[in-house]
């Protein structure tokens, strides 16, 4: 995966959001760069065209006068054919204002009375084109925000490898270099190979992203820096956006060689939202009316409170669930504020009784069907037959290949890795053909000393496990 640093972060697009009504004729390399440009060539002149090209040769034709006015009075600015050779050369949309054909007035009258409209329709049409350009700048920086992440596939295109991969957007900010650029930053992690994670950066504008990745944050010796990249943004009928795009070589060699091709495509699979605001919490209240000149609120107890006989005090208590009612002696008084006798009623406060934790009593294993006699039927899992063939080796430790299951019909993609030690680690995880097989599943074996075949036990699931056995057939 390691590629030759690519210094080139612009779109050829650079004319993409101009119709363009063309009078005359225009040479082959004007025709190619207008062909490159990613505008849309219009076949009659109408108010929905943005532009105008015709050289001084034709604007000097009679026969071309009829056009050029119908130009001037839908205001769409004529400029000369080297407008084009500028913006090629730029790799941008230049100003037109220093390329405008100069064609011959019809009179002064009619000139100053058409400037007049002219100027009317050129703010308006500006206006509106300043609108729409904020308001695609702001559509377009939508698929990248911050925190969002995209998961999809690499294809190696000769042999039909992939790697699936997880991108995650940390920091997007705007570029100071380009308008209507941004600068974006994150990680892309490779499921496949271990979990890898490296950090990218790249600039996106007009729907393109261009970008590398610089450093190995994680790396388990399969993936390797700088790496280039270029995708689009593109919006299916569904309403989904897709990252598509390739790895990006600069070296003659690298662009020449198949088996470096490769193609990526990513979805995003997660949009984040804001949090949701927190809920004020609303104060608990109380209320309490006071029925006698003097109120009494006693210490809560857990329990139903019970007469308590004094010497002095006669007290009697009438248990209610919420209130207790003490009429105290006409000579002794402790609770009240005036010499007369009164009645005092109080309010406790409830106090929430803690739930006792239960005791979990193990209770002894109850297994009566395991008796001298018991007669159990089940069945016997059998064998089932499967052929694995290595297709592709990156390294001393890396293969890839096939794996066909002939009871199913069923052909699948591996890929596994080989230590000097002899242990063997394959992963089943894609179909190529048919449906009988359950994916992905873990192979985890030992090659023997003789080189020619491979024990060890394999899981599909959580529930699905065993053991399998290879033999090399020379």
């Amino acid at each position: 995966m390691a590629a030759s640093p690519d210094t080139t972060m612009a779109s050829n697009d650079y004319l993409e959001d101009d119709i363009i009504f063309v009078i005359g004729k225009l040479s082959q390399s004007h025709n190619d760069i207008l062909d490159e440009s990613g505008c849309i060539i219009a076949k009659t002149l109408n108010k929905k065209c943005t532009l105008v090209i015709c050289s001084e040769s034709d604007a000097k034709d009679s026969s071309k006068k009829k056009d050029i006015d119908n130009a001037n009075s839908l205001g769409i600015k004529v400029v000369q054919p080297s407008f084009l050779d500028k913006c090629k050369s730029e790799n941008k949309r230049v100003d037109e204002s220093a390329f405008i054909t100069n064609s011959k007035k019809r009179s002064m009258d009619d000139d100053d009375e058409e400037d007049e409209e002219e100027d009317e329709d050129e703010e308006e049409e500006e206006k509106k084109q300043v609108d729409k350009k904020d308001e695609k700048k702001k559509a377009k920086v939508d698929p990248l925000q911050v925190g969002s992440k995209w998961h999809g596939l690499l294809i190696f295109t000769n042999s039909d490898d992939s790697y699936d991969l997880n991108m995650n957007i940390d920091q997007v900010t705007p570029d100071s270099n380009q308008i209507g650029a941004y600068k974006v930053e994150g990680t892309i992690e490779w499921i496949r190979l271990d979990h890898s994670l490296t950090a990218f950066r790249g600039v996106y504008k007009d729907d393109i992203l261009n970008f590398e990745e610089y450093k190995i944050l994680k790396n388990n010796g399969q993936v390797s820096v700088p790496s280039h990249y270029k995708g689009k943004f593109v919006t299916k009928q569904t309403g989904e956006i897709t990252l598509e795009g390739s790895i990006v070589y600069t070296d003659p060699s690298e662009i020449a060689d198949s088996d470096l091709q490769a193609t990526f495509s990513l979805s995003c699979i997660n949009q984040p939202t804001p949090p949701a605001p927190t809920p004020t919490p609303t104060p608990l209240t109380s209320t309490s009316s006071t029925l006698s000149s003097s109120t009494t609120v006693p210490n809560p107890t857990p329990t139903t409170p019970t007469p308590t006989p004094t010497p002095t005090t006669d007290t009697t208590t009438t248990p209610t669930p919420t209130t207790t009612t003490t009429i105290p002696t006409p000579t002794t008084d402790t609770t009240t504020t005036t010499p007369t006798t009164t009645t005092t009623t109080t309010i406790p406060t409830p106090t929430p009784t803690p739930t006792p934790t239960p005791v979990i009593v193990q209770q002894p294993l109850d297994l009566p069907f395991l008796v001298s006699g018991a007669n159990f039927q089940g069945e016997l899992h059998e064998s089932f037959e499967f052929n694995v063939k290595v297709s592709h080796r990156r390294n001393e430790k890396d293969m890839e290949g096939t794996n066909e299951w002939p009871a199913y019909k069923t052909k699948t993609k591996i890929k596994g890795t080989i230590e000097n030690n002899g242990d063997i680690v394959i992963e089943e995880y894609d179909l190529i053909s048919g449906d009988g097989v359950a994916l992905p599943i873990i192979y985890n074996g030992k090659l023997s000393v003789a080189r020619d075949e491979i024990q060890g036990t394999y899981k599909a699931d959580q529930s699905s496990s065993g053991t399998f056995n290879l033999k090399l057939v020379k």
